[in-house]
């Protein structure tokens, strides 16, 4: 059907092409939002948690401690538990048992990790509300509550703690024990599949991605209806809303985008605003940028040139520690390392950042002094100040994060950084920030394979932005390669380079695994 309409102040012609006859009021969608929320947080909260909220007699064992003497000092379920479990420890032979005794008291929702001095406790209630898994990675036991953290870190899925169940883990090996007196039926809270666990989790050995989808094609069976599209609100719902599409045959799309600027800790540059009055109490902006402009180039582009050539290139990291893993315990001393790099890898990263990775200016300079390989500046670069201080110190490139920057900040950054001849790499998490990226023109484009907001790690990041890069460009894979199987799979993913931290910050011989990995990308 189409339908013409003339504006008497625009006399601009617009067409309809709806399927649906008529056109529907936009609704105040802000005003539904806050109602939604409203409703949920006063009466819907109430209805879905009323039977599973941790810890349902909450009020009942703590005025029974009370009276008993203990104080507490807050209204937390962690702090009750540890209230009940240490005072059943005082009648009970050991730890094991004041745990089993605990879990006979308390009602409700909980899935628990205990660390003690030489073992590892976990434990989940007797309904099964909450999910826990257990993972292994080489020697070591991991407890979690979703499997994707297990797939983060390299190890390998054991099994779901069972409702009930209390697993040991300690010198000896892997005990389990379980509450003799358990419900017919487990309640496992359907809220996980829906809404709260990560889509790549799989619990109670069903894929949550495949729950949310499969929960989508349900609910056009049981409620059909005539739109131009489905698309859902980020970002558990856009699962859902696929499925929804696939079995109505309404196109999928893009309705609503989630504002990933609000609400950033680690990579949000706040830190970095603070730290940034410290340097320039130490030397101006103006003197800084004097320094800059005095600083000669040592090659212009020769950071873009080395990743250029052909065949891989690697970027080898320096840095001391990271949000995910901490301190990082360097098999070899700095001066070693970039004798290692210096014979071995292509351009050299650093980490300058303070609070997060425990970098330095002073680190950049000291490897500038040991190396005449191009190095990239890796901050969080929030203000003209860091650039000038950059090309100061001895820098060739430059980290651009799209997901901190806004378009204008993109641009004038940019511009900044190739007036002071320094390149740039853009480094980008997803299709949008790819689509904001591309509106510099960068030559050379990033892909961070770390998740920002929990720092799980997959290749498949990689490959699944890689048709969104356009061919010209010097395409640079950030984070996660650890074995010959990431390098030969980057290669079908057609990269132009590898930034490699961990990897190399670990190894005993970096020279050695890199020229390793070059013959294996060169053959593959």
């Amino acid at each position: 059907m189409e339908k013409h309409t003339t504006t008497a102040k625009s006399k601009i012609t617009r067409r309809n092409y709806s399927r649906i006859s008529g056109s529907l009021e936009l609704p105040n969608l802000v005003e539904i939002q806050t109602n939604s929320y409203k409703w949920f947080k006063e009466v819907g909260i109430k209805e879905v948690f009323d039977d599973i909220y941790p810890i349902t007699n909450f009020n009942e064992i703590r005025q029974e401690l009370e009276t008993g003497g203990a104080v507490f000092q807050s209204n937390s379920n962690a702090e009750i538990m540890a209230y009940v479990i240490a005072t059943e420890r005082c009648v009970t032979d050991t730890l094991e048992d004041a745990v089993l005794s605990s879990m006979r008291k308390l009602k409700g929702a909980y899935s628990t990790v205990i660390c003690a001095p030489s073992r590892l406790i976990g434990f989940r209630d007797m309904h099964g509300f909450r999910p826990l898994c257990i993972g292994k990675l080489k020697n070591s036991w991991i407890f979690t509550s979703e499997s994707c953290v297990i797939d983060s870190l390299g190890g390998e899925f054991v099994r779901d703690v069972e409702p009930g169940e209390m697993v040991v883990v300690d010198e000896e090996g892997f005990h389990s024990y379980k509450l003799k007196l358990l419900p017919d039926k487990t309640s496992f809270c359907l809220f996980e599949y829906v809404y709260i666990a990560r889509p790549d989790s799989v619990i109670n050995g069903v894929c949550v991605h495949n729950a949310r989808f499969r929960a989508g094609e349900l609910l056009y069976d049981e409620f059909p209806i005539e739109a131009d599209m489905v698309c859902g609100v980020p970002d558990s719902g856009l699962i859902a809303a696929q499925g929804y599409a696939k079995a109505s045959g309404i196109p999928f799309s893009t309705g609503f985008v989630k504002n990933k600027y609000i609400g950033r800790t680690v990579g949000s540059g706040k830190d970095k605003k603070k730290r940034l009055p410290q340097h320039k109490a130490q030397i101006s902006e103006a003197e800084m940028r004097k320094l800059a402009e005095e600083t000669v180039t040592r090659k212009k582009n020769c950071f873009y040139e080395n990743l250029r050539k052909e065949g891989l290139s690697i970027i080898g990291e320096f840095k001391q520690a990271s949000p995910s893993l901490g301190k990082i315990i360097s098999k070899i001393n700095l001066m070693d390392r970039i004798e290692e790099y210096n014979a071995s890898v292509d351009a050299i990263s650093c980490l300058t950042e303070e609070d997060h990775f425990n970098g330095n200016v002073s680190y950049l300079k000291e490897i500038r002094a040991k190396s005449q390989l191009p190095i990239l500046r890796k901050d969080f670069m929030i203000e003209e100040y860091q650039f000038y201080e950059a090309k100061a110190i001895g820098a060739d490139a430059v980290l651009l994060i799209t997901a901190i920057l806004d378009d204008v900040q993109m641009h004038d950054f940019y511009q900044l950084a190739r007036e002071l001849e320094l390149d740039v790499l853009v480094e980008t998490h997803d299709e949008e920030e790819i689509e904001r990226a591309m509106k510099i023109n960068p030559r050379i484009i990033g892909v961070n394979n770390r998740n920002l907001k929990d720092f799980s790690i997959t290749l498949e990041t990689t490959k699944r932005l890689r048709p969104y890069i356009p061919k010209d460009k010097v395409f640079v894979t950030e984070s996660g390669v650890m074995g010959d199987e990431d390098v030969r799979f980057l290669h079908e993913c057609q990269v132009d380079a590898f930034l490699i931290g961990r990897a190399f910050m670990e190894a005993e011989n970096p020279k050695a695994l890199a020229q390793k990995w070059k013959e294996i990308f060169a053959g593959a």
